[in-house]
C-alpha cells in the first residue's frame, strides 16, 4: 500500500478541512502544510497552494495556450514560474529537445519523476532512506543537538531533516551546516521536542513511482517503475548500476548505459551523475569541465561555471579559506587564462568525470598543456597544501610530491616554473591564495653586481659589468616568460650592442627548458672587440664570438693580449711585453682589475701611486675611436730627478704609440748625475744593456753593469743597484758586490780591481759624484797595485831586464842611472820595462814616478813624470774583463850581455844582436823577435830567447829563458 502514516494523517486532515468550508458555504484550498519542503510556508520558502493553485484547485498557468514545442506544458510552465535562478534554481527539462532526437520526440514533465508536494522517498520508504536517525539532545530554534554523533563538519549541509519523525505531521527543514554534533537549520524549528527522534534524508521531491507513457516510438513505452532514490551516490542514487530502481535508470530501454533490465555498459555505477548530466541542461550530457566548477575557477563562489568545488553534496574542499565559500579562490585565472596553462599542468592524472572526491596533483607542464611551451617538460615538483575537507583527499601524479600542511597558503615549490633550476629567486615558493608574487626576481635574480645570476657568464656580465637583464633578454615585467625555453634579444639602443647576435640572430629562443645544456656564441659585440681601430681611430676591426659561459676567457680572448701578444696596438709592447707593467699603471681602478669599467664603452685612463700628478692628453675617459694622444709628468718618463720628458730640455713628450728612439726618449740622452760621466760616453739605446763600448777618449758602461738587466725593474719608481749577474764585466765581480748607500761607494767589482783571473783584489771605489783628482794619490793604485801585484809575473817585469843584477865584467853590477854604461836608465843602452812595454794600446808612457819600484829613486823627479788618467789614452783596453796585452813597438835593448859570443849560443843568437861589443860602455844587445802574446802566454819574445814562457807559471828558474846554460 502507498499510505503510511504520513500520507494517511494528511488526507485525513485534508478532507475535515474541506468539510468544514463546504458548511460555511465557502469555497477553500487544502491545508497549506500538507505540502513539505521546499513547498511548504513553514521553513521560510513562503510558497503556499496559492502559488501554484487557484481557488477551484486548477493550476495558475492554465491549459488555453498554444504549445510552441514539445516542453512547453502548463505543468512545465507552472514549475518553471519559480525554477527561473531568481526564487529558484534554473533547471530544464529531461526531452529529446535538451538531449538528443536519437530516440525520437519526447519530453518528461517534472511531475513525472517529482511530486511537487510531498518527500515521498522518505514518506514512502520511511526509516529505510533515512541516512541518520536519532534522539536529539538538545533543542533550539534553530539547532538540533544530538551528543557525541560524531559527523563531520558540514556533511550534511544541504540535506533535509526531519525533526521528529514520530510527530502526527512531520516537518522537514533544510540543513544549512553542521558540527560534529549540532545540526543548524533555515527558519524556526516549531514541532520538536527534547529527546524526539529525528531523521536526515537526502530529500529531492522525487516521486516514489515513476508512470511514463510514449507510444510514438518503436517499440512503444509504457512504463510504471518503483523508484528509490536514497542519496546522490552509492545503491539507490541515481544510477546504481544493481537495483534497477533508480531514478535515472527506470525509464531507459535503448540506452547504452544503465538500462532499466540491469543491463548495458558499465559506467559510474553509483556516480554522482549530475556531475556531467546537469539538471540544468536537461541531463544532457555535457562533459564540460565548469559543470561542477570553474573552468577555470575565478570567483569565490561554489560550482560551475566559474566557482570552486563545493555544489554538491561532498560540500567544500576547506582547502582554500575557512569562509563558506573562502574569499580566495586561488590563482587558477592567472595560470589559465593569463598565461595559457591546462589544467594538466598542475592536475596531471585527473580523468573526467571523476566523482571520487580525489584532488589529483601533479605537474606536467609541456608544448601541450602550456600555451607557447618549449620542447622541455617539467614533470616534478613539491606541492605544500592544507588538508582538505572530508570526504576530499589528494592523490598524486608521479614525480609531484604534495605535502599536507595547516596553512591556508598553499604553496608550491622545487617546481621549475618558479625557478627550482635557477637561483637568487625570492619567492621560488609562492602562496596559491598570495597576491603580487609576478615581479621580476620572484623566480631567479635579477640584480646586478654581488647578487647577480650565477649560470652561464651571469656573474660576469650582469654582476661584475652591472649589465641589466634587457641587454641581451626582452623586456618584461612579470613573469609571463615563464614558457620553457629561454629568450634572447641582443639590444639595439645600446652602442655596444647594436647590430650583435647569440647563435646567429639578434632575437630568438633555446627552445628548451633554462638552464641551457649548452650555449651559443655572441658575435658583433662591443664589448668582445679590438675597441678601435688602427692607430687609435675609427670602429672596432675585428671581433671575437665567445661561448656564453665560457670560463676559460684570457685577456686575448677579445683584443690584443697587451702582455703577451707582439702585435699589442699602440705602445702596450713596450710598456706591458718589455718593461713588464701591469695594466692598473695606466688603468689603474679600471680594466680588468675593476672589471665594472671593463667594456663601458671608455678608455679610462688613471695613473697609479707611482705617477699622482701624471696626465693623458686626450682626458680620463677616451672615447675609443679618438686616436692616441700624449702622457705627461709621468715618472716613467723622466730621468728619476723629477726631469720629465716634455719638460727641462728632456726631449719630446712622448705620444702613445710612437716608436722609441732610445732611452733619450723619456730621459736625457746622457745622464751627467753622480759619476755617470765617468761612466758613460754615449746614449743607452736598449735598458739592461752590459755591453762595454769605452772608446779610446773615454771609459762607456751599458747601464746594465751596474743595474738591473730585467726590464721589469725599469721604471719601478726605485733605483736599483744589481751588481752581480751575466755580463762582460758583470760576471766577473765578486758574489759579494755591494754598493753601500750610505758612503755611496761599491766594493767587489771587477772594474775596480787588479784585473787577475783568479781571485780579483777589489779596491773600494771613490763615493759617487767623486773623481779620483777629487781623492787624491795616485790614480793607478785606485784600483790595483804600481806597480801591479796581483801576479808574481808583474815584479819581475818591472824596470828592466836583469836591471838590478847586470855585471860590468870587470867590477861588479852596473848602477842604475842615466849613463851609456849604466844598467838601466838610458834608453840608447838599456830599455826601461813598464806599463806600456806590454800594455802599449792601454799607456804609451814609460815613466811612472808613483810606480812603488821607481818612488825610491824617482821620488824627486819632476810632477810630469807622474802617470795620469790622462795618460790611459786607451781606455777601452782598460776595462773590458780581458786582460790587454799589446807590446810596443821597437826593440828592447839589453846590458845583461850574459856571453862574449852569443853566435854560438842558437837561442842568444836568433833573439839578439851584439853592438858595440862586450860589456863595453855603450854596448848592448839588441832585441831580434816580434813578440806575441796567446791566452796567457807569451811566444817569440827575445825577452825569453824566444821561449814561450806562461804568466801564471809563477816563480820560474833561469833555465825558463836559458835553456842551454852550462850547468
Amino acid at each position: 500500500m502507498r499510505s503510511d502514516y504520513r500520507r494517511g494523517y494528511g488526507m485525513i486532515r485534508r478532507s475535515a478541512i474541506a468539510a468544514v468550508a463546504v458548511i460555511l458555504g465557502v469555497v477553500t484550498l487544502p491545508y497549506f502544510a500538507y505540502s513539505d519542503y521546499p513547498h511548504t510556508g513553514v521553513n521560510s520558502n513562503g510558497i503556499n497552494c496559492i502559488n501554484c493553485h487557484t481557488r477551484g484547485g486548477g493550476l495558475v498557468t492554465g491549459t488555453t495556450n498554444t504549445p510552441i514545442n514539445i516542453d512547453d506544458t502548463p505543468v512545465n510552465n507552472l514549475c518553471l514560474s519559480c525554477h527561473n535562478d531568481v526564487r529558484a534554481p534554473y533547471e530544464k527539462t529531461h526531452s529529446s529537445l535538451n538531449t538528443s532526437a536519437k530516440y525520437g520526440d519526447w519530453t518528461v514533465e517534472c511531475t513525472i519523476c517529482h511530486n511537487p508536494h510531498k518527500q515521498d522517498q522518505s514518506g514512502v520508504y520511511g526509516s529505510t532512506s533515512y541516512l541518520y536517525q536519532g534522539a536529539n539532545t538538545s533543542v533550539t530554534s534553530n539547532t538540533i543537538t544530538r551528543t557525541g554523533a560524531g559527523w563531520s563538519a558540514g556533511r550534511w549541509k544541504g540535506m533535509l531533516v526531519i525533526g521528529d519523525i514520530n510527530a502526527a505531521s512531520p516537518v522537514y527543514y533544510k540543513i544549512s551546516d553542521n558540527t560534529s554534533d549540532t545540526l543548524t537549520v533555515n527558519g524556526t524549528i516549531t514541532d520538536v521536542s527534547l529527546g524526539s527522534t529525528f531523521a536526515i534524508v537526502y530529500g529531492a521531491l522525487v516521486t516514489d513511482t515513476i508512470n511514463y507513457t510514449k507510444t510514438n516510438v518503436t517499440p512503444t513505452m509504457n512504463i510504471s517503475r518503483t523508484v528509490k532514490f536514497f542519496t546522490n551516490t552509492g545503491t539507490n542514487s541515481f544510477a546504481d548500476g544493481t537495483s534497477t530502481q533508480a531514478v535515472c535508470e527506470v525509464c531507459h530501454t535503448q540506452t547504452k548505459y544503465h538500462k532499466n533490465d540491469g543491463t548495458g555498459t558499465s559506467h559510474n555505477n553509483g556516480a554522482l551523475c549530475t556531475t556531467c548530466h546537469l539538471h540544468k541542461d536537461g541531463f544532457k550530457p555535457t562533459g564540460a569541465c565548469d559543470t561542477c566548477h570553474g573552468n577555470p575557477p575565478t570567483t569565490s563562489t561554489f560550482g560551475g561555471p566559474s566557482g570552486l568545488v563545493g555544489r554538491f553534496s561532498a560540500g567544500d574542499t576547506g582547502i582554500l579559506g575557512s569562509g563558506n565559500p573562502p574569499t580566495s579562490n586561488g590563482a587558477h585565472n592567472t595560470h589559465v587564462n593569463i598565461r595559457g596553462m591546462v589544467c594538466d599542468v598542475c592536475h596531471k592524472g585527473t580523468t573526467m568525470p571523476n566523482t571520487d572526491n580525489k584532488i589529483q596533483m601533479g605537474f606536467w607542464a609541456n608544448s601541450a598543456t602550456f600555451l607557447g611551451w618549449g620542447s622541455g617538460a617539467v614533470t616534478t615538483g613539491t606541492m605544500n597544501l592544507r588538508t582538505p575537507n572530508s570526504p576530499f583527499s589528494y592523490q598524486t601524479y608521479a614525480g609531484t610530491t604534495v605535502n599536507s600542511v595547516t596553512s591556508y597558503a598553499n604553496t608550491c615549490s622545487s617546481v621549475y616554473c618558479h625557478g627550482s633550476t635557477l637561483a637568487g629567486g625570492s619567492n621560488t615558493a609562492p602562496s596559491w591564495t598570495g597576491t603580487k608574487q609576478a615581479a621580476c626576481g620572484s623566480c631567479h635574480s635579477t640584480s646586478t653586481g654581488a647578487g647577480a645570476p650565477t649560470l652561464g657568464g651571469h656573474t660576469t656580465h650582469a654582476g661584475a659589468l652591472a649589465l641589466a637583464c634587457t641587454t641581451c633578454h626582452p623586456s618584461v615585467s612579470d613573469n609571463s616568460h615563464v614558457n620553457g625555453k629561454v629568450a634572447w634579444s641582443i639590444s639595439a639602443s645600446d652602442p655596444r650592442t647594436n647590430g650583435a647576435t647569440y647563435k646567429g640572430l639578434t632575437s630568438g629562443d633555446t627552445g628548451n627548458l633554462a638552464p641551457s645544456s649548452s650555449y651559443g656564441n655572441c658575435s658583433n659585440i662591443y664589448c668582445h672587440s679590438n675597441v678601435q681601430g688602427a692607430s687609435g681611430t675609427g670602429a672596432p676591426t675585428s671581433y671575437a664570438m665567445p661561448q656564453w659561459g665560457g670560463n676559460n676567457l684570457n685577456c686575448g680572448s677579445c683584443h690584443r693580449d697587451m702582455a703577451n701578444d707582439p702585435g699589442a696596438p699602440g705602445s702596450h709592447k713596450k710598456h706591458a711585453q718589455d718593461n713588464g707593467y701591469a695594466c692598473s699603471t695606466c688603468h689603474n681602478g679600471a680594466g680588468h682589475d675593476t672589471i665594472s669599467k671593463h667594456a663601458n664603452r671608455n678608455i679610462d685612463i688613471a695613473f697609479d701611486t707611482r705617477n699622482p700628478a701624471g696626465s693623458y692628453s686626450l682626458g680620463s675617459s677616451v672615447t675609443p675611436g679618438s686616436g692616441y694622444g700624449t702622457c705627461a709628468t709621468i715618472y716613467c718618463h723622466s730621468d728619476g730627478k723629477g726631469n720629465y720628458a716634455g719638460t727641462g730640455g728632456v726631449g719630446a713628450t712622448p705620444r702613445w704609440g710612437d716608436t722609441s728612439t732610445g732611452c733619450n726618449f723619456c730621459h736625457k740622452s746622457l745622464p751627467t748625475s753622480g759619476s755617470h760621466a765617468a761612466h758613460v760616453a754615449i746614449a743607452a739605446t736598449v735598458y739592461g744593456s752590459t755591453i762595454v763600448s769605452s772608446t779610446t777618449g773615454s771609459y762607456d758602461f751599458g747601464c746594465g753593469n751596474c743595474h738591473p738587466t730585467n726590464p721589469v725593474n725599469h721604471r719601478d719608481g726605485s733605483v736599483e743597484i744589481v751588481l752581480s749577474g751575466v755580463g762582460q764585466l758583470k760576471s766577473k765581480n765578486s758574489p759579494t758586490a755591494a754598493y753601500n748607500s750610505v758612503t755611496k761607494t761599491c766594493t767587489g767589482v771587477y772594474c775596480h780591481s787588479n784585473g787577475t783571473a783568479a781571485g780579483a783584489a777589489t779596491a773600494t771605489t771613490p763615493a759617487w759624484g767623486q773623481t779620483f783628482a777629487n781623492v787624491g794619490g795616485d790614480p793607478c793604485a785606485k784600483c790595483h797595485a804600481n806597480s801591479p801585484t796581483g801576479t808574481a809575473a808583474h815584479g819581475a817585469h818591472a824596470v828592466g831586464i836583469h836591471y838590478d843584477n847586470v855585471y860590468t865584467g870587470t867590477i861588479g853590477t852596473a848602477p842604475a842611472g842615466s849613463g851609456a854604461a849604466n844598467a838601466h836608465g838610458n834608453a840608447t843602452t838599456s830599455t826601461t820595462i813598464n806599463c806600456n812595454t806590454c800594455h802599449y794600446n792601454t799607456v804609451q808612457k814609460a815613466r811612472n814616478k808613483n810606480n812603488t819600484l821607481c818612488a825610491a829613486c824617482h821620488s824627486g823627479d819632476a810632477a810630469s813624470t807622474t802617470l795620469t788618467g790622462a795618460d790611459l789614452d786607451k781606455r777601452h783596453h782598460i776595462v773590458n774583463g780581458t786582460p790587454e796585452v799589446s807590446f810596443a813597438p821597437g826593440t828592447v835593448l839589453s846590458k845583461a850581455q850574459l856571453r862574449d859570443n852569443i853566435t854560438s849560443v842558437a837561442e842568444l843568437n836568433n833573439n839578439w844582436t851584439r853592438t858595440n861589443g862586450y860589456k863595453s860602455a855603450i854596448s848592448s844587445d839588441v832585441s831580434k823577435a816580434t813578440p806575441t802574446y796567446s791566452s796567457g802566454s807569451c811566444s817569440s819574445v827575445s825577452c825569453h830567447n824566444g821561449n814561450a814562457v806562461s804568466w801564471n807559471a809563477g816563480s820560474l828558474s833561469c833555465k825558463a829563458c836559458h835553456t842551454t846554460l852550462p850547468f
